[in-house]
């Protein structure tokens, strides 16, 4: 079975709109959230806690959003975050500028390093105080940490 509703891409939006569809799912249902943001799975998570249903919920969010990597943290039914290291797409810009001026020809397309955050892993890339340290990048990508661009932010590990 499955059940759809408009999260609005905010956490207030999520939980009002789950909260409304709650009631149509028996209670002795397991529930995976799929939102289409952090934002989604939160308010919407918050909902079904409120509903006392935390306990058969799981969910992953995407983003990472400061509460998605809390909850990632911390909250047993938050099992994953995902990641494309949005932030630091400056970083990959500014490389990739570089390298075309020295004269590469890119190609069409550059995979950017991805991960989905578990309670394993999250501290090896997003640390508690804010810092986040980059995967290391696909074969297709290395072109971008051979301009040495990438070296001054000092996040990215080099394979």
């Amino acid at each position: 079975q499955g059940l759809q509703f408009e999260c609005e891409s905010t956490i207030e939006g999520a939980y009002k709109n789950a909260k409304n569809k709650i009631p149509t799912i028996p209670a002795s249902n397991h529930v995976l959230l799929y939102g289409s943001d952090s934002d989604c799975a939160a308010g919407a998570l918050r909902a079904l806690t409120e509903a006392g249903r935390a306990s058969n919920t799981l969910t992953c969010g995407l983003g990472p959003t400061p509460e998605g990597l809390k909850n990632t943290r911390t909250n047993p039914s938050w099992l994953c975050e995902g990641s494309a290291f949005l932030g630091n797409w400056h970083e990959f810009l500014l490389a990739e500028a570089v390298a075309i001026h020295n004269g590469f020809k890119p190609p069409d397309l550059t995979p950017c390093p991805q991960i989905m955050l578990t309670k394993q892993n999250i501290d090896t890339y997003y640390n508690a105080d804010g810092t986040v340290k980059l995967l290391p990048f696909p074969p297709e990508a290395q072109y971008l940490v051979q301009t040495g661009i990438l070296q001054k932010f000092g996040n990215v590990q080099i394979k």
